[in-house]
């Protein structure tokens, strides 16, 4: 009876060992996995705009390019109007229009709803600016393996805020990309190549 009562209590600490170690090891995950989403979300937000601006001007030099070879060999050219070189051209000159309309109107709105938060969200603009910048910072600074969970917290309304922010520029750029692809076409309709 001895030896069954050892063997039963022995086998539960050992049970109680394993349960603690499933807990540790599943905590950390979950750490883990929320960790590697702040990290990604941070970026996305700081990434945003500069993504947008360096996008915006890429197609403002390919709307003037395909233009220029639309003036140049479409327009002042025999070639018969419906080629597939004219279509190709075309279609080139429309999305570049477009993406332009769209990383326009999205930074755009990027940059206006920003600033909408950083005058209403704080006592003066001064300190709306540093601290908008300071956030994905601060963020970094607060983020350790004991509290992810209260860094999430203490920054809601911050997250808040910036995932309007996205929403917004999200929105805004899917309506450029809708405007730009109408002013090109409206564009391709004056030279009569549509």
């Amino acid at each position: 009876m001895l030896k069954t009562l050892i063997f039963a209590n022995n086998s539960l600490i050992i049970q109680i060992i394993e349960d603690s170690e499933a807990t540790l090891l599943f905590n950390s995950a979950e750490y883990l996995f929320l960790f590697i989403c702040i990290i990604i979300a941070l970026l996305i937000m700081m990434l945003i705009p500069a993504i947008l601006c360096f996008s915006m001007i890429d197609n403002f030099f390919n709307i003037n390019k395909f233009k220029k070879e639309i003036d140049t060999r479409i327009c002042t050219s025999d070639i018969i109007h419906y080629s597939e070189y004219t279509k190709c051209t075309c279609d080139k000159y429309l999305k570049s229009c477009s993406n332009f309309v769209k990383n326009f109107t999205g930074l755009a709105a990027w940059n206006i709803f920003s600033l909408a938060y950083i005058i209403t969200g704080f006592d003066n603009f001064k300190t709306g600016l540093i601290e908008y910048f300071r956030f994905p910072f601060n963020v970094f600074n607060s983020l350790n393996s004991d509290a992810i969970l209260n860094s999430i917290k203490s920054f809601s309304s911050n997250w808040l805020s910036m995932f309007t922010i996205i929403v917004l520029t999200l929105i805004f750029t899917l309506l450029g990309k809708y405007i730009g692809n109408t002013m090109g076409k409206e564009r391709m309709k004056l030279r009569g190549l549509i």
